[in-house]
């Protein structure tokens, strides 16, 4: 993935889980999304994501953090990757082609179901 790319698959992460508390640890989060980078590219992108204000971290370096009202408002009207769509509109088009290959696949909806379960945020 591109840096953008990066920079809205944390952003839709975080907003998909912006209501389990308000430090959320984003290393977790991440780890549980396949999201593989090392921890220096996921520390720089969260470093680059609190410079924009749509993050904040905390500052003991645990990965902690949430959105901010504004990252909150980025990722429904905005994204890094396009111009033209937000962060949600990015991750619904992908979680559509997503279903649609599966469909295609051959499995039946209970299968498609499990499959979804596991990667779609």
């Amino acid at each position: 993935m591109k840096e953008a790319e990066n920079l809205d698959f944390i952003l839709n992460c975080l907003y998909a889980a912006r209501n389990q508390g308000k430090w959320l640890n984003i290393f977790d989060i991440l780890k549980s999304q396949n999201f593989e980078l090392s921890d220096d590219d996921i520390d720089r992108l969260l470093s680059e994501l609190d410079r924009h204000g749509l993050v904040e971290l905390r500052r003991d370096y645990s990965y902690e953090g949430h959105l901010t009202s504004e990252g909150i408002q980025y990722c429904q009207n905005k994204s890094f990757s396009s111009k033209e769509k937000s962060v949600l509109e990015i991750h619904i088009n992908i979680n559509i082609k997503l279903i649609s290959i599966l469909q295609q696949s051959g499995l039946n909806q209970i299968q498609i179901q499990e499959l979804l379960s596991l990667v779609v945020t």
